[in-house]
């Protein structure tokens, strides 16, 4: 029985072990990019433009990304207060045998937002 568990343990340990290292591999390209944006900052065009053509002053006026990235905020704010709230309340009692991959999940959550 006992084997049987460790084996399990061993298993979660290891996805939430491979689960970080994931995310931060794949963060990692948008930290570079938001830290070299911070270390020179070029000027915003006033009017947006791509190959497809200009926008007028009024469809930017009328563009908002506002509402989304309200709810990516909310979101992941809520995320990482109930996985926080499990590591700690884990961490409070007797240990559980996922006491580690608890954290990690808390962790994980940490950098699951939009740079």
């Amino acid at each position: 029985m006992t084997d049987k568990m460790n084996e399990k343990d061993s298993r979660s340990l290891a996805s939430g072990i491979a689960g970080t290292a994931i995310i931060l591999f794949l963060t990692l390209p948008a930290v570079i990019g938001v830290l070299s944006h911070l270390r020179t900052p070029k000027p915003k065009p006033r009017i947006y433009e791509d190959k497809d053509g200009v926008a007028t002053g009024e469809s930017m006026a009328k563009y908002s990304a506002k509402l989304p990235k309200i709810f990516l905020v909310v979101f992941v704010a809520l995320g990482l207060c109930t996985s926080a709230a499990l590591a700690i309340l884990g961490t409070l009692g007797s240990p559980p045998p996922t006491l580690l991959e608890d954290w990690l999940n808390a962790a994980q959550w940490v950098r699951t937002r939009d740079p």
